[in-house]
């Protein structure tokens, strides 16, 4: 005997069960991409420079985050224009690109994001080897 024949409802309760599993997917789908974007970590670097008069330290903005088998250090702009929201903001921004990048066979090095012609205020992108 068939399902249908037992339990009059079974095939419809069935589609409506499958369509459920189908939209519990996609949204594990798309909560699993944010989680990737999210998944990057903030810090500050500090580089020193020395003149003949005097020592000066400055503190930078950086991002970084796994991308295959590497950790991707990316530079987002000095402590002093640059405050700790809008660095995150532009960590995720990059990353997203990144992702998208990644996916879509666009530009993955930080220095061909980088568009010559933009404004002087704007990011520039350069990794570095410190975590």
């Amino acid at each position: 005997m068939k399902a249908a024949e037992i339990l009059p409802d079974a095939r419809r309760e069935a589609r409506r069960m499958e369509g459920r599993a189908d939209e519990l997917k996609a949204e594990a789908e798309a909560l699993k991409g944010a989680a990737r974007l999210e998944d990057l970590t903030l810090w500050q670097m500090e580089k020193a420079k020395t003149t003949k008069k005097r020592s000066k330290t400055y503190l930078y903005w950086m991002a970084s985050w796994r991308e295959g088998g590497k950790v991707r250090n990316v530079h987002l702009g000095s402590c002093r224009k640059v405050d700790h929201e809008i660095a995150l903001q532009k960590a995720r921004k990059i990353k997203a690109e990144a992702l998208k990048g990644a996916a879509g066979g666009a530009p993955s090095h930080p220095s061909e994001l980088h568009d010559p012609h933009s404004e002087p205020s704007r990011l520039i992108y350069q990794s570095t080897g410190q975590p």
